[in-house]
């Protein structure tokens, strides 16, 4: 190409003989004028002269634009806001134009590693796979490149396949295996190995995005937000924005050049929980408690609120992955109800009817999660109900493994966050005469076909209501009189399932409320909603200070700690009173989680003693470890316990399959056909 000035644009290789033309790095604007030939020999052989394409590109700039982007584990979504007025999702619309020739294939599907002719069906759904594909041909496209070291050319090496319409079934069946090679879990730092192509799918999906206002609404943007989950420790957290920063920085030379590359106006004080509160738009009062559940990929987020007051934000590590570390099994053992749970797989993602989803891809990083992720982003809702509604209908039988864990998931999600919100009203002495009212987003709550739960409102209102009944059960004999007159009182009033209508709300919304969190309902002191510690820790002594009890309903935190060990800064050598018979558990609230999987008794936990003494084993042991400085010490004990022991993906044990055995749920199939 060449440009407005008669320069020459810069040429890039991206496969044997195919390349691409780039101008950039003016000082001023410019477009292209001409295509200029060249033969393999760098000799020039013609000139094409281009039409004006329509006059210059003049920019509102009085539209204050905010971008905010929803980073997903599974799926990422974009919102935007002119001037502080409604938020609208960002849904991409640009395509692109030949100005040569026609399009290579015939049958006009889409290629990986060009701007989408058709965009995939993620983009009216408001959000799409959190996937990069990278091209093989490169020798220095690898784990080892730094994110410093990007430049342009390496965005036309990448590509977003969930962008492109129906690229599902090639990426499914490895037919693009030989040219591209998958990247997933782009949101966590996992060893090493998030980078560089975590930055490589922030910097392409922020020039579409940039592009798209540009083009499509005469918008630059002025404004950003980047949510992120409570999990993220605080050295996570920090590293995370700041490489968030440096992308957006990079992104902005590009686009809007050097003037403005440095002037970024960047909000990192939003976290995922505050901005799912913040979409529903509910006014809070004294009378009622507000429960968001949001589930990801990756993480559950949870905030309590009441009176326009957040009182709690938390997270824990239990969400759609999870769900899929036990799913595998079907694939490996002869579990009952699996063969029905492989159909009703190819059946919701591939639209079969009586026929198995098979592992069929054979890059091994290509798991059964980018398998779900993917394949899931082509449907749009109406064929998801259809779907859902014939997998209902069949079932995969009660004594289904696959059932009986994933109901497990979900009332361990529910039952942690109701807890959460006993101890907020016990530790505030809220009398809530209008009860809790539980808001439920985010894509995870999709998953909730294979525990063969319809997304109905009502119904999961009667399972919370049923948890809570157990919960306070087991806090009983931990409160005193006063404070059992908060809880007895607490009840379920009301369940709104942002995805029982429409199934995108529920993850679109993150990045919508992201827009007014920050001004709206602000968080303040993160001490004052740090969560509760869940279970009572006798005499528990930190670094030698003098032992000091902390209660369920107290916080875990730097604000607990400094009040109740002062002076302490570095936390090491913890221990507490561990009741002497550890073969059931040392504290009643964690038969809560262990009782709600009992099939024929609800109240009653029949996990086995030996695997308690395990249990409160792995709880003494995770206090024993706390290390470092005290504003550190950010998960509490209940949130290891829910997360590291019984969801562990590190122990040569699984408890919940215990358990899922204890009720009949995990023995070979015998009877499928």
């Amino acid at each position: 190409m060449v440009d407005q000035n008669g320069r020459l644009g810069k040429l890039i290789e991206v496969e044997e003989e195919e390349y691409v033309s780039i101008l950039y790095g003016a000082v001023v604007p410019n477009q292209p004028r001409a295509l200029v030939l060249l033969d393999s020999n760098d000799r020039e052989r013609g000139v094409l002269f281009l039409a004006d394409f329509g006059g210059d590109q003049t920019p509102n700039h009085d539209l204050d634009t905010k971008l905010a982007v929803d980073f997903g584990t599974s799926n990422t979504s974009l919102a935007y806001s002119f001037n502080d007025g409604q938020p609208e999702t960002l849904r991409f619309q640009l395509t692109p134009r030949p100005i040569w020739g026609k399009r290579r294939d015939v049958q006009h599907l889409e290629l990986p590693g060009f701007f989408p002719y058709e965009w995939s069906a993620t983009t009216t759904k408001g959000f799409y796979p959190t996937i990069l594909l990278s091209r093989r041909s490169d020798a220095r496209l690898t784990d080892d490149l730094e994110p410093e070291e990007i430049s342009l050319d390496h965005l036309f090496k990448v590509d977003i396949p969930g962008l492109h319409k129906d690229l599902e079934q090639r990426l499914y069946e490895g037919r693009l295996n030989t040219t591209w090679k998958p990247h997933a879990n782009l949101k966590w730092d996992l060893e090493g190995r998030t980078e560089p192509w975590r930055t490589l799918f922030l910097e392409l999906t922020l020039l579409y995005a940039h592009a798209d206002l540009f083009f499509n609404k005469g918008a630059m943007v002025d404004h950003y937000v980047f949510t992120f989950p409570l999990a993220f420790r605080k050295d996570d957290r920090e590293s995370y924005h700041t490489k968030v920063k440096n992308a957006l920085k990079q992104m902005r030379y590009y686009c809007y050049g050097a003037s403005l590359m440095s002037h970024v106006n960047y909000d990192d004080k939003v976290d995922e929980s505050t901005a799912i509160a913040e979409s529903i738009g509910a006014i809070g009062n004294k009378s009622t408690m507000e429960l968001f559940i949001d589930v990801g990929g990756g993480t559950c987020d949870i905030a309590v609120s009441h009176d326009r007051r957040f009182l709690v934000l938390d997270s824990i590590r239990v969400a759609g992955k999870t769900f899929f570390q036990f799913a595998k099994k079907n694939f490996s053992d002869d579990l009952e109800g699996s063969v029905h749970f492989r159909k009703h797989l190819g059946k919701l993602l591939q639209g079969a009817n009586d026929g198995e989803l098979k592992l069929i891809n054979p890059d091994p990083s290509f798991s059964l999660d980018i398998i779900y992720s993917v394949g899931i982003s082509g449907l749009d809702d109406q064929h998801f109900r259809e779907r859902e509604a014939a997998i209902l209908r069949k079932g995969m039988g009660a004594y289904s493994y696959q059932r009986y864990r994933t109901r497990l998931l979900f009332r361990h999600i529910i039952t942690y966050s109701l807890l959460q919100a006993c101890a907020a009203a016990v530790d505030h002495r809220l009398k809530l005469p209008n009860g809790i009212n539980l808001i439920l987003g985010g894509n995870g709550w999709g998953l909730m076909l294979f525990a063969e739960f319809p997304r109905v409102s009502i119904r999961l209102r009667d399972e919370a209501q049923s948890i809570l009944k157990t919960l306070k059960t087991q806090l009983a004999q931990h409160t005193t009189d006063e404070e059992r007159e908060y809880l007895d009182a607490l009840k379920i009033s009301n369940l709104v399932l942002l995805n029982e209508d429409n199934l995108s709300k529920a993850k679109t919304n993150v990045a919508l409320g992201a827009l007014n969190a920050d001004r709206v309902r602000a968080v303040g002191d993160r001490s004052l909603t740090m969560p509760y510690t869940g279970v009572t820790l006798e005499e528990l002594q930190l670094s030698g200070a003098n032992a000091q009890t902390i209660r369920w309903c107290e916080r875990w935190g730097s604000a607990s700690f400094k009040e109740k060990f002062p002076g302490v800064e570095q936390v090491e050598d913890g221990s507490f009173n561990m009741p002497d018979d550890l073969e059931k558990p040392f504290s009643g609230v964690l038969s809560a989680f262990t009782s709600i999987g009992n099939v024929r008794n609800q109240d009653q936990d029949n996990m086995p003693p030996t695997v308690w003494t395990n249990i409160n084993g792995r709880i003494t042991e995770f206090v024993s470890t706390l290390r470092g400085n005290v504003e550190r010490l950010e998960v509490s004990p209940i949130n290891h316990f829910l997360s590291e022991v019984l969801y562990s993906k590190k122990a040569a044990s699984d408890y919940l399959d215990t358990l899922a055995e204890v009720n009949g749920n995990y023995k070979s199939n015998s009877r499928e056909d």
